[in-house]
Order: structure tokens, then sequence, then C-alpha cells
């Protein structure tokens, strides 16, 4: 896994965070039956976002892992 990959995943996240924004705001000014149309679409988005989150924690500890394991290695010896 490389820095490339994280800064590509960060830049989805913002897109997807940009997205959730949006139509939040949009749908302020929505009528409920239209709102309840959306919402869906507005569940997906948070999906994403979460997705992204977990993928973006994960390739962060890849490259960089915990220090705290090395240290209870040599705590235990």
């Amino acid at each position: 896994m490389n820095e490339e990959a994280i800064l590509l995943a960060i830049k989805e996240l913002e897109n997807w965070e940009k997205r959730e924004k949006y139509l939040k705001k949009e749908m302020k000014l929505m009528s409920k039956e239209e709102r309840k149309l959306r919402t869906p679409e507005l569940e997906k988005i948070r999906e994403q976002i979460y997705h992204y989150k977990k993928l973006i924690k994960e390739m962060k500890t890849e490259i960089a892992p915990p220090k705290t394991g090395n240290l209870l290695e040599r705590i235990s010896k």
C-alpha cells in the first residue's frame, strides 16, 4: 500500500462528504414526500463515507502500524 492510494481514498471520501452535505441542504428545501424519495440515496452516501473512513484507517495502519505492539513486546521480555 502506498501513499498515493491513501491520497486517492481521501479524495474520494471528501467527494462523498461533499455530496452528503449538498443533498442534506437540498433536502431541507424539499417536501416531505420528496425527502422520503431521496432518503435511500442519502443512506447510500453515508455507507460510502463509512467505507472510505474505514479503508483509510486500515491503509494508514498498513503503512505505519501502531507502536504499542512493539512497546508491549519489550515489556514482556
